[in-house]
């Protein structure tokens, strides 16, 4: 976590693996690159994150504590960002989907016209950098809808 960022904890967390086709393809991990496989909504009280991750075998992915948070003004944002560690799962060899759903509190004082912004991270298993992992590197800007 960033030395600005202020830990925000999950309400609730679920993640599913889903086989993926033998002929699917899982593109590597870059440094850059959008990967649009998230969906946000969000409440005065509480932000709902979906995202999808295809893996190849022998991955996993590592359930961070949290996520952080980070605040600016002008106009008024609210930036979290989620990152997650790759690990070895040895027993599986088939590509998989990993469907990951969280939520997490808002900070008090959200208004309707604030901007939330969501980043979402995958940090490759360090004894495997060249493994393919889903393209993941995901940046969208969400503006919440109030009910």
């Amino acid at each position: 976590m960033e030395k600005n960022q202020i830990p925000v904890y999950f309400n609730s967390f679920d993640l599913h693996y889903i086989p993926l086709p033998e002929n699917y393809s899982i593109l590597p991990i870059t440094a850059l690159g959008p990967q649009p496989a998230a969906y946000a909504q969000g409440t005065f009280e509480m932000l709902y994150v979906t995202i999808a991750i295809p893996v190849s075998g022998q991955h996993t992915l590592i359930q961070p504590e949290g996520i952080g948070l980070t605040m600016s003004d002008l106009p008024k944002t609210y930036m979290f960002r989620c990152t997650f560690a790759m690990g070895s799962d040895q027993a599986n060899v088939q590509a998989r989907l990993a469907l990951i759903g969280f939520s997490v509190c808002m900070p008090r004082g959200v208004a309707k016209d604030d901007l939330v912004q969501l980043s979402i991270y995958v940090i490759p298993d360090p004894k495997k950098p060249d493994d393919n992992v889903g393209k993941v590197v995901m940046d969208a800007n969400i503006l919440p809808t109030w009910p």
